[in-house]
């Protein structure tokens, strides 16, 4: 007997999901099997240093990166193209799902990266460390800090449609 694998998941739990927003919905834009007027989930799991991105419509996983030696501890989409990831490293990573590649790594934290938001305009990330230490970075130059700064106290730092679990 033959068996197809439906669904596969993360090993350990899923600590943070992002969903994109919908593309614009004049676009035609489409890639491979993936049409992007549709919106995407991105799931991490400590345990296994994956990415996995979904159609958040056919639950199908359609993207898989995986970050040996470092695992991912925040996710969201700086785009519709676009995941950041947070590390423990205190690395940044962007991966493009169009040309299913890392574009970007950074290294604004000395330690591990537990949020990331960005700007409504797009010109800033905001991310927050386990030091207690808030960077603001430019994504149009490849993440250089513009500002870090210290905080004794960080409730929230999530946008709507970032879910993480909390540290």
């Amino acid at each position: 007997q033959k068996y197809r694998t439906v669904l596969r998941t993360h090993r350990g739990k899923i600590t943070c999901l992002a969903l994109s927003g919908p593309a614009d919905p004049d676009s035609s834009r489409h890639v491979g099997h993936v049409d992007y007027c549709h919106e995407l989930a991105a799931t991490i799991s400590e345990q296994d240093e994956n990415i996995r991105v979904w159609s958040s419509v056919t639950m199908e996983q359609i993207y898989e990166f995986c970050t040996k030696d470092d695992s991912p501890t925040c996710v969201d989409f700086l785009d519709d193209t676009k995941v950041i990831c947070g590390f423990k490293s205190g690395h940044l990573r962007v991966f493009d799902t169009i040309e299913v590649k890392l574009t970007v790594e950074a290294r604004p934290h000395r330690q591990s990266v537990i949020a990331i938001v960005y700007s409504s305009n797009g010109r800033r990330v905001f991310s927050y460390s386990s030091d207690n230490q808030v960077c603001s970075s430019d994504p149009r130059s490849n993440f250089e800090p513009i500002s870090v700064m210290s905080v004794t106290t960080m409730t929230t730092m999530t946008k709507k449609k970032t879910y993480c679990k909390s540290s």
